[in-house]
């Protein structure tokens, strides 16, 4: 019921969520309006981010929809009403877009199978992302009753929680608290088979969470020599954030837990003084904003994020 209910509040935020549950994946649109819900500024700044890396290459994803609302159609007069959302999600293959196209170059040619209107089309690629999903293509046919139809689709990457995970640790980008892409990346990673969601290799391999503040350290971070408190409470705040989302945080994502949500059983509290935030532990001395970063720095060089 909790999932249910977050997705109706999101569904508030960006309407064009559709169904009863979180989809798989997400365009970068309903990513940047979910990712920072209560700031336009901050929205309008990922969408940007989000565009120019897709068009550079450094957003990964691999699959698109087509953009209905970025249609066009060359239609029969006798189609009347018909919209282009009816007229693209009729004319969408079992597959999806992204396998269809799958293995084609610009200029391919093949027989669209497999699609709700059943009709004889075929589909020319036109353009494609640079890691090679369709990006622009034209749907030709005729319809048993003679009716002619040619239309034009542009594709929108889907993102998967991972993807943009991964993108976030990378760019430095901060989840707030409350954000609700935290629902949407739950609700997907309860939904992934036991063996997908106990490790993803390319993050590297990562001991068995035994429980949070188990004994034995993560292996996540770079070891100092003389390990004191501060350390062990970071190193839990690693591996909690790992097993949640299966890449470490980045630096900012990082303060931001120890902040705000500690690992549990850590008697943790935040203060300001002279201008600078300060997290206060008892038995041990206070941890600077800036004294994090250095050993955060040092924790995190060449291990693996």
């Amino acid at each position: 019921m909790k999932n249910k209910y977050a997705f109706y509040k999101a569904r508030q935020i960006e309407a064009s969520l559709n169904g009863d549950n979180w989809p798989e994946k997400l365009t970068i649109l309903q990513i940047a309006n979910l990712h920072f819900a209560e700031c336009r500024n901050e929205k309008r700044a990922l969408f940007s981010l989000l565009e120019n890396s897709l068009g550079a290459g450094l957003l990964d994803f691999d699959d698109v929809t087509a953009g209905y609302s970025w249609s066009y159609g060359v239609l029969s007069d006798l189609v009347g009403g018909s919209n282009e959302k009816e007229m693209t999600s009729s004319h969408t293959p079992d597959s999806g877009w992204g396998k269809f196209f799958k293995g084609l170059k610009v200029g391919d040619v093949k027989d669209l199978s497999l699609h709700l209107c059943g009709c004889e089309a075929v589909c020319i690629l036109e353009q494609v992302f640079i890691n090679g999903l369709p990006r622009i293509w034209s749907v030709k046919g005729i319809h048993s009753d003679g009716l002619k139809i040619e239309f034009s689709c542009r594709g929108i990457p889907l993102i998967s929680p991972e993807q943009h995970l991964k993108f976030c640790s990378e760019n430095g980008v901060n989840i707030p608290n409350e954000s609700h892409l935290y629902d949407w990346i739950n609700a997907k990673q309860k939904s992934l088979p036991k063996d997908k969601a106990d490790g993803d290799p390319k993050f590297g391999k990562v001991r068995p969470y035994l429980g949070q503040n188990d004994i034995a350290d993560s292996g996540l971070l770079n070891e100092p020599s003389r390990k004191d408190d501060w350390f062990q409470v970071i190193d839990d705040m690693t591996r909690a954030f790992h097993t949640d989302f299966k890449i470490l945080p980045n630096e900012v994502q990082a303060w931001g837990k120890l902040c705000e949500k500690p690992p549990a059983g850590y008697e943790i509290t935040t203060s300001t003084c002279n201008g600078e935030d300060y997290l206060k532990m008892p038995g041990a001395p206070l941890l600077s904003r800036t004294a994090f970063a250095k050993r955060w720095a040092k924790y995190t060089t060449n291990s693996g994020q």
